[in-house]
């Protein structure tokens, strides 16, 4: 689960779980995933522009996330990293996906900015 904020991370050691439209290979792509349910409506806008590798950002309704339940993704803006915006509606469940270009292992700093998460959604591995 993630809110509104800043959190690090890295690819090392993930699978690929999923695709999207503006990765370099619809399989192979080592990625990590976030949920993100706001509490409200809003604009959401999610980037990786403190971080220093390219990589790929990629929102889904739906688990496993592909190009057929692919809200929005990018893969460049920042100088080579990326940014997303979207409307969120409060309640919805968003899958955040992000994977280094061409199946590198990547570190990350990833910021969402948007409506506070909604208190009443504990997220547990077996729920995505």
């Amino acid at each position: 689960m993630i809110c509104p904020g800043t959190i690090t991370g890295s690819t090392v050691g993930a699978t690929t779980d999923g695709s999207s439209t503006c990765t370099q290979f619809e399989t192979g792509n080592k990625d990590v995933w976030f949920a993100y349910t706001p509490a409200s409506d809003g604009t959401v806008t999610i980037d990786t522009c403190d971080g220093f590798w390219s990589n790929r950002l990629s929102v889904h309704t739906g688990c496993p996330g592909t190009s057929v339940n692919q809200i929005v993704c990018n893969r460049y803006a920042c100088q080579g990293l990326t940014m997303v915006t979207f409307s969120a509606t409060a309640g919805e469940r968003y899958l955040i996906r992000i994977t280094g270009f061409n199946d590198n292992e990547i570190e990350y700093t990833l910021r969402l900015v948007g409506p506070p998460c909604d208190p009443g959604d504990p997220v547990t591995p077996g729920d995505l």
